[in-house]
């Protein structure tokens, strides 16, 4: 408490030094004045006065105006790094996000390609199956054919001779090849 007051103690010694030294000198009468009577005594009362009203009222007052302002600046300072902490953070966020969606439509445009190579793919492949399927059928159709011919060249000479029997025989009954002959002429 003494270091904090040393300044009072030394103005203190300072007025009564001076006190002392216009009294000596008669600097009062000099001036034309009377002495102050009890000059040193007030001049201690002021500097004890002095030294309650620092310590004991504004000591303390400007130690709690000191910590609000400390609290209420390290406050500001608290809530601008966290506002700088937050913007940087939704710098990074952003960033992020458009690094996210670049990689997500280069994935889209890749899987996009893959898709369409499939797809390519799928359609030769259906359109080689197709083809191989209908060459087979025909294949299996042109045997068939070849088959029925075979098979129709055996029975031509059976069935022309029943064809031609049948007609000669609907001659004989009712001349149906000369009825049809009259009404196309007719």
């Amino acid at each position: 408490m003494i270091k904090e007051n040393r300044h009072i103690i030394a103005l203190l010694a300072l007025f009564l030094l001076f006190a002392k030294l216009f009294e000596k000198i008669n600097l009062w009468g000099l001036m034309g004045l009377e002495a102050p009577h009890g000059l040193v005594f007030q001049g201690v009362l002021f500097f004890a006065f002095y030294f309650i009203l620092k310590n004991f009222l504004f000591a303390p007052y400007i130690k709690i105006f000191q910590e609000r302002e400390e609290a209420t600046t390290g406050k500001r300072n608290r809530v601008e790094q966290m506002r700088l902490e937050s913007d940087r953070l939704l710098e990074q966020y952003t960033q992020s996000i458009e690094e996210a969606r670049i990689k997500a439509a280069s994935h889209r445009d890749a899987l996009l390609l893959e898709g369409e190579e499939i797809e390519k793919n799928i359609v030769f492949q259906a359109r080689q199956t197709a083809k191989d399927s209908l060459e087979q059928e025909k294949e299996k159709i042109t045997l068939q054919a070849q088959k029925a011919r075979a098979g129709l060249n055996k029975e031509i000479s059976s069935l022309s001779e029943e064809i031609v029997g049948k007609f000669v025989r609907s001659e004989r009954k009712g001349g149906i090849l000369k009825k049809a002959m009259r009404k196309a002429v007719s």
